[in-house]
């Protein structure tokens, strides 16, 4: 991807950052606000004929979605921290279009360089339903016994040092998710750090993900 594939953060880092802790902003980017944004993308993505750029994307989303909420989100922003009406509008819609999109992007990077050193694991995008319900991105499959091998969530290298309150519990709830997700799949679920649009430690996720397939092997023979 190049850079004009991703949507850019115009709104300052440490005014970024304060926002995204706050938990009555966060109030408005819940689902019966902005809608399901990972189910909105996967629609958008099986749409055969739309153009699969940025552009359409933000067009799709607001067939699916109304402006009302967003502009309820960016005046109550404004308000709580005054602070430019056009800053807070620019930070609504990066959260709400940009990650969905830019978040997708890289989840698809990090595939790829997967798929270049696991020549022989199908990597397919998991369907919305497992992916909210048990923090699912993408499946590994071995193609010719059409096994799954174990699922993937892909997350930024700053997920893992997420600690107010509000995020532990979100961690929690998706560490239940995956565990569910083993429980019922019987294989092993991981998750994917990133840096830099970039696989976080690869080497390290490579020998973890032979390790897995060492056990596969051994528990089919």
């Amino acid at each position: 991807m190049t850079y004009n594939d991703y949507f850019l953060n115009v709104v300052p880092k440490d005014v970024y950052a304060k926002l995204n802790k706050d938990k009555s902003v966060n109030y408005h980017f819940r689902s019966d606000n902005v809608g399901k944004c990972a189910k909105i993308y996967d629609d958008f993505r099986k749409e055969s004929n739309l153009r699969f750029n940025k552009k359409n994307w933000e067009r799709y989303y607001f067939t699916q979605q109304p402006k009302e909420p967003l502009q309820r989100a960016a005046e109550h922003i404004a308000e709580k921290y005054d602070l430019d009406i056009i800053i807070a509008k620019k930070y609504v819609h990066y959260r709400v279009i940009g990650q969905t999109w830019n978040g997708m992007m890289i989840e698809n990077n990090v595939i790829r360089e997967l798929e270049d050193v696991f020549l022989n694991i199908w990597f397919e995008k998991a369907p919305y339903e497992i992916d909210e319900q048990y923090f699912t991105d993408w499946e590994a499959w071995n193609v010719k016994l059409k096994r799954r091998l174990f699922g993937i969530q892909i997350k930024p290298l700053s997920y893992d040092k997420m600690n107010t309150t509000y995020q532990l519990k979100a961690k929690e709830n998706h560490q239940r998710q995956a565990d569910a997700y083993t429980k019922k799949f019987q294989v092993p679920h991981i998750v994917v750090f990133y840096d830099n649009h970039k696989i976080h430690e690869k080497e390290e996720l490579i020998n973890k993900i032979n390790t897995i397939l060492v056990y596969n092997i051994k528990v089919n023979l």
